[in-house]
């Protein structure tokens, strides 16, 4: 109080202080630098400010380089500008050639550059103040009034912090918090953490079950319209081999519809009988895209125009741009990183009030009365790595200070922090190490008490009514198997059917059974199996399998199994089994194998089709085979290589027909033995045509899948396949420096490996380390990182799964196992992550009536 204008470099703060202003006045109270600039910059530049659309676009003129790389180049420039004026000695080569350029245009920075606080009149009969003046960077310091007084933000009162929650994974954490918030009070709360983390979109489902509003921004990629426009053009590009799956929902959003039988089959083989005049319409558009501008294509798809996409297209300049791969690239770049872009679509009213998710990167004033600070782990660590111009021991201290503050916003306060991640105790932030002044390495270092595990309550059980039966004989308690998972993954109402449904047997399923009993009886008697001969089993079940999945086919099917029992003999003889014991008698099996009825024996081996089950988490399994501490599954189906095996397993990943988590399940089960982790895939028809001839190499047909005991940052500095890999990939003269490409990217990353290439830091190591210019490092570096996915190595024969991975993807089965038992007393929901129709309970699920579809029956 008493003050005219007070400057802050904490958005936050500024709007807070303005919100409490009791005096009448014009413009603003509290300000920014930046909002400054923005105010003075055409006076200070005597010209227009330019924004990031104009001032790419002038680059790309001036230099003739892509935009996408104008703008990462554009965002590095910032970052550095703020700690120094000397940019231009920490860019890169094509980096200084944008800042050449770039530095020539009027911009917000450039005027905050140029500004001079003595010479300007804005601060003239004001009375100011600022507030945090040590926390302002390189361009804020420029806006310090002449005549100022200093608010420190800090009071002289102790602080601590008396109980932190170490509650579970980043699920538990949000719902915890989402259940103590009271949906009517909703704008009291404010949540603190790291808003790239998964945990904010923990928090957002939370918020959506519970019904609670929360402070949501929209941005141009956010709107359905300008999803649609984007997926119609891209589609169209590839037109010649575009099927009808592809484009059906989409029509559909354009008011045109198409047979789905018609799924499998390519767009433009269709006769126009096939499709509907609106259809046709959209067809003819997508066969000639490439002769279109932007402009074209929206008047078509909306006949008056589509106001979001018109004006997405202005702001873009690119109404009457041709179409080509190049300019729908850059389109679809500036909509997901360019937050210039405008839109006018209502923000709906409950997404503009409620819970407020503040960024603690970002945030020191937090203006509600109830603040919760969640994860408070690593990823609250400040991003300085590898940045040569910033002072890393100044950096610390500022962030220490900030966080300490922030630490005391709010009338209350709840700490709510993991237990554990990557399978290690979550450690406090490192700034933690710097505001307590010694090590903190656990929770309990930094405050008074530590409470342990989530309180929300548990459901309580609904007796039931009368008209309702309980349809499954199974108990509560029914651990997982890797089937049940994987279909409760894929969607709990499958899982719900899965528990008194049959299926009937697949031609592929009834194979795999006599496959799967082949290898028992050859492991079992294998002296006796090879007196015989393979065609003695071939002509045993030939009447009962050939000719099954089409007469026409009965040879055809009688070699294909041939095929697969001599590549099961020479599999099982690499395998080294020697006297496996024979102590299960076959007639107890529930299913009594007719292979070793045939050749007269009565006994087999429980290293064959082993049960197993885990007391630590709630699941089981059977092993097709378990011999020298390594669990192998026998695969008849399609061969499937290594990155598709991870892309089943990893969260995210394509899952058209659903996951398929069998090698983590049976890699902790195979580990509760005692193993150090082995798991191999043997797909007995994979390379069937050169698996005829003599010298195949069998184990072609094997992934191996391992367990890492080490961090995956580790694992990728020391997994001897990855560089092999690796090696294999690169550029001649990088061939013998494969490590220590790979050490360079491990030693700079973060975050998601996708991201890696982007990553300025990962580039300017490499560069740096192995002597390479900045193409050739982001090459390098995308022959790593395609073999990064979902927390795994993948390689030529296999995948390395490091034991964190595993350990976060066990604790979300136990989770899941929760719910999944939580739902046997309250209902299974329909939450399909794949489509329903891929669904083999589809006829028999009753989702699209209840969700009112036309269609449901």
């Amino acid at each position: 109080k008493g003050f005219d204008l007070v400057v802050t470099n904490d958005a936050a703060l500024a709007t807070a202080l303005n919100a409490r202003i009791d005096r009448p006045m014009v413009g603003f109270f509290a300000m920014t630098p930046r909002q400054i600039a923005g105010i003075v910059a055409t006076d200070v530049l005597k010209g227009d400010v330019k924004g990031d659309l104009e001032t790419i676009s002038l680059i790309r003129e001036d230099t003739g380089l892509d935009p996408k790389h104008i703008h990462s180049e554009l965002e590095n420039i910032r970052d550095i500008r703020k700690y120094t004026a000397e940019v231009s000695k920490h860019l890169t080569k094509q980096g200084y050639e944008v800042f050449k350029s770039y530095d020539k245009i009027n911009t917000v920075e450039r005027a905050m550059g140029a500004f001079d606080a003595r010479e300007s009149d804005f601060y003239s009969d004001k009375k100011c103040a600022v507030v945090g003046i040590d926390w302002f960077d390189s361009l804020d310091k420029h806006f310090i009034p002449d005549v100022y007084e200093i608010i420190e933000p800090f009071t002289d009162d102790d602080y601590e912090i008396e109980t932190i929650h170490c509650i579970g994974n980043d699920r538990q954490i949000a719902e915890s918090v989402a259940s103590i918030i009271p949906p009517e009070d909703a704008e009291d709360y404010a949540i603190v953490l790291d808003a790239s983390s998964p945990l904010t979109d923990a928090f957002r489902s939370a918020f959506y079950r519970h019904g609670i509003s929360f402070v949501n921004s929209m941005g141009v990629r956010d709107l359905s319209q300008i999803r649609d426009y984007l997926q119609f053009i891209r589609l169209s590009l590839t037109y010649e081999t575009l099927r009808v799956r592809y484009v059906r929902e989409l029509y559909s959003n354009f008011n045109s519809k198409i047979n789905e039988k018609l799924d499998g089959f390519l767009l433009h083989k269709l006769s126009d009988n096939d499709l509907s005049p609106s259809a046709r319409v959209l067809r003819a558009l997508m066969a000639d895209i490439r002769s279109k501008t932007f402009s074209e294509v929206m008047d078509v798809l909306w006949s008056k125009g589509q106001p979001q996409v018109k004006m997405l297209l202005e702001q873009m300049r690119m109404e009457d741009t041709p179409i080509t791969a190049s300019a729908v690239g850059w389109l679809t770049y500036s909509i997901d990183n360019i937050t210039e872009l405008k839109h006018n679509e209502e923000i709906p009213d409950y997404e503009r009030r409620g819970v407020l998710i503040a960024d603690i990167s970002k945030s020191v004033y937090i203006d509600r009365p109830v603040v919760v600070y969640a994860g408070m782990g690593h990823e609250w660590d400040i991003k300085t790595s590898f940045k040569r111009y910033i002072d890393l021991t100044e950096e610390a201290e500022k962030a220490a200070e900030k966080l300490a503050v922030a630490l005391q916003q709010g009338s209350r306060r709840i700490y709510a922090a993991n237990i554990s991640k990557d399978g290690k105790p979550c450690r406090p932030c490192l700034t933690f190490d710097i505001i307590f002044d010694k090590p903190c390495d656990t929770f309990d270092t930094i405050c008074g008490k530590v409470v342990t595990g989530s309180w929300v309550p548990d459901s309580e059980s609904v007796m039931p009514q009368r008209g309702t039966e309980i349809i499954s004989d199974r108990r509560p308690d029914d651990a997982f198997s890797k089937s049940s998972y994987n279909k409760f993954r894929s969607c709990p109402m499958a899982y719900f059917f899965n528990r008194f449904l049959s299926i009937t047997e697949s031609t592929s399923t009834e194979f795999g059974s006599l496959i799967h009993m082949f290898a028992e009886v050859y492991i079992s008697h294998p002296e006796k199996v090879r007196e015989k001969g393979p065609d003695f089993f071939v002509d045993l079940v030939s009447s009962k399998y050939a000719g099954l999945s089409s007469p026409m086919m009965a040879g055809l099917d009688t070699d294909r199994i041939r095929l697969a029992m001599n590549n099961v003999m020479e599999y099982i003889d690499s395998l080294g089994i020697v006297d496996p014991p024979l102590n299960i008698d076959n007639s107890t099996r529930k299913h009594p194998n007719i292979f070793i009825e045939a050749i007269g024996e009565t006994m087999t081996s429980d290293i064959c089709e082993m049960s197993d089950k885990l007391t630590s988490y709630p699941v089981h399994g059977d092993f097709d085979l378990y011999w020298d501490d390594t669990v192998i599954d026998y695969k008849t189906g399609k061969a499937k290589d290594p990155s598709e095996i991870c892309g089943l397993m990893s969260e995210g990943g394509k899952w058209v027909h659903g996951p398929e988590f069998q090698p983590m399940i049976y890699l902790a089960m195979s580990m509760s033995n005692g193993s150090p982790g082995r798991f191999r895939q043997f797909y007995v028809l994979d390379n069937d045509v050169e698996s005829l001839s003599e010298g195949y190499d069998i184990s072609r047909s094997v992934r191996n899948i391992d367990i890492m005991d080490c961090s995956f940052m580790d694992a990728i500095r020391s997994s001897p396949e990855l560089m092999d890999t690796v090696r294999r990939k690169v550029k001649k003269e990088l061939k013998e420096r494969a490590h220590e490409l790979i050490v360079a990217i491990a030693d700079s990353a973060t975050g998601d490996p996708s991201g890696w290439k982007e990553q300025l830091a990962v580039r300017n190591t490499v560069m740096q380390r192995l002597g390479i210019d900045e193409k050739d490092a982001v090459t390098a570096i995308g022959h790593v990182v395609k073999y990064l996915k979902g927390g795994m190595i993948v390689t030529d024969t296999g995948i390395l799964v490091p034991k964190g991975t595993l350990c976060s993807f066990m604790n979300r089965l136990r989770e899941d196992h929760a719910a999944a038992m939580d739902m046997c007393r309250n209902g299974f929901p329909a939450m399909p992550v794949i489509e329903c129709k891929n669904c083999e309970y589809y006829t028999a699920c009753t989702k699209s009536a209840m969700a009112g579809d036309s269609d449901g029956e």
